[in-house]
């Protein structure tokens, strides 16, 4: 699967927060699903550069989103579909 990377755009914002909110969900487990909301992404990556990595189709299959001043990776979330596939 080729996969490339690229700055996020604008446009990606509706499909990261909803990758953002069902990762979350699905991962932590010991907090109530409902404690997470769509809105999170852009309060928690807020100053942070964000990249996406995208299928051959243009799809998204994950992204990550960097501090730059401490050259920090805050968040890197991947699809669940996405994992384990290299």
């Amino acid at each position: 699967m080729q996969i490339s990377v690229r700055v996020a755009a604008a446009t990606d914002l509706a499909v990261l927060q909803e990758l953002f909110l069902a990762s979350r969900r699905q991962t932590y487990t010991w907090m109530a699903g409902d404690t997470f909301h769509l809105a999170d992404l852009e309060q928690q990556t807020r100053g942070e550069t964000m990249l996406v990595a995208e299928d051959a189709r243009g799809a998204i299959a994950g992204f990550v989103s960097i501090w730059d001043a401490d050259h920090f990776i805050h968040h890197l979330y991947v699809d669940r579909g996405r994992h384990r596939m290299g």
